[in-house]
């Protein structure tokens, strides 16, 4: 959103699936640490939460073993795929995400139509925050796939794959 804003020539559509949108930084960081111990390590930036990841990639190989285990709804290669990251990286996105907090700016920004996508039951990235946050100004149509959760194209990859095509094939 942010680099179509800035450039606007570069697409006249976007979708986004799950995408964290909050009213504030500490809605967000209270929303994410109601999520569980590991959510609330990460987004209220525990000395921990760095130690953690480095001893996942300390230990990547077993990481990457014990990983599908801890996450048997998703696709094994997805699980085993979310160890290979840095700290620097998950921290780094995490803290831009939720302390710049320009989603609405962006959003209302656009010349390009913003499509949002959501699973009715996503925890991560709840629909409702995002339609509070946005409402009707930025113009952006939001659905809500109910049944879905946060990794909506992982398990229903035929119906995202429908929806983005009938976008693609609109003029607007």
């Amino acid at each position: 959103m942010a680099l179509v804003a800035r450039h606007p020539e570069y697409a006249d559509k976007i979708v986004g699936f799950g995408v964290p949108i909050f009213p504030s930084e500490e809605a967000a960081r209270k929303h994410l640490g109601s999520l569980g111990f590991l959510a609330r390590l990460m987004a209220n930036g525990s000395p921990l939460a760095p130690r953690m990841c480095r001893l996942m990639c300390d230990y990547r190989s077993f990481a990457r073993f014990l990983a599908p285990l801890l996450a048997p709804r998703l696709p094994y290669l997805v699980a085993a795929d979310g160890v290979d990251h840095i700290w620097e990286s998950y921290a780094g996105t995490l803290n831009v995400v939720l302390s710049r907090n320009q989603a609405k700016e962006w959003a209302t920004a656009l010349a390009a139509r913003l499509h949002l996508v959501y699973g009715a039951a996503d925890r991560t990235s709840p629909p409702n925050a995002a339609i509070r946050t946005l409402g009707n100004r930025s113009g952006a149509r939001i659905k809500v796939v109910e049944g879905g959760d946060h990794h909506l194209p992982l398990r229903q990859a035929k119906f995202c794959a429908r929806y983005l095509r009938a976008i693609l094939d609109r003029r607007r």
